[in-house]
């Protein structure tokens, strides 16, 4: 017997936006969740897609295929820093020890878990899209050492 640490209702949620959206995906039910991958239109050119499903929220998360080396994660960092001030929703996060770069949003839903629908989930799963393919190629050059923080950044917000 699984013994499920999330809400029935947003995973059904998050499984009818992937049908009806025609996603392919993977789900890990013991967990609450949904595993696929996009094409991008960066230089990126794909991301995983994780969407975790809790009681009362569901997070999407885009995991970048590259890794910020040792050597440019400083440059990596003041790049997500500057990208994510001002962000009204989701942020970029980086971690130190390996270097992996996603992007996450989070919608909560509180006791209201009914609440969600479709089209939270789609705008969700869409913004990701857009604040990833946005600030990609920035955050590709500055990975490879062939532009500055600050710069890549104000070339993606142009």
């Amino acid at each position: 017997m699984i013994m499920r640490e999330y809400s029935l209702k947003i995973a059904e949620t998050v499984k009818q936006f992937l049908d009806e959206d025609e996603w392919n995906y993977d789900f890990d039910e013991e967990n609450g969740v949904f595993h696929s991958g996009v094409k991008l239109k960066c230089k990126f050119q794909h991301a995983e897609i994780m969407i975790r499903t809790y009681n009362d929220a569901f997070t999407v998360l885009f995991v970048l295929p590259v890794k910020a080396d040792e050597e440019t994660r400083g440059k990596v960092t003041e790049f997500l820093m500057r990208a994510n001030y001002g962000m009204i929703r989701g942020g970029f996060e980086m971690d130190l020890h390996d270097g992996e770069v996603r992007f996450r949003t989070s919608h909560y839903c509180g006791k209201n878990v009914d609440l969600v629908d479709y089209d939270a989930v789609r705008d969700t799963v869409y913004l990701n899209y857009q604040i990833v393919d946005r600030y990609g190629t920035g955050l590709m050059a500055v990975m490879m050492g062939f532009m500055e923080p600050e710069e890549a950044v104000e070339k993606a917000e142009a």
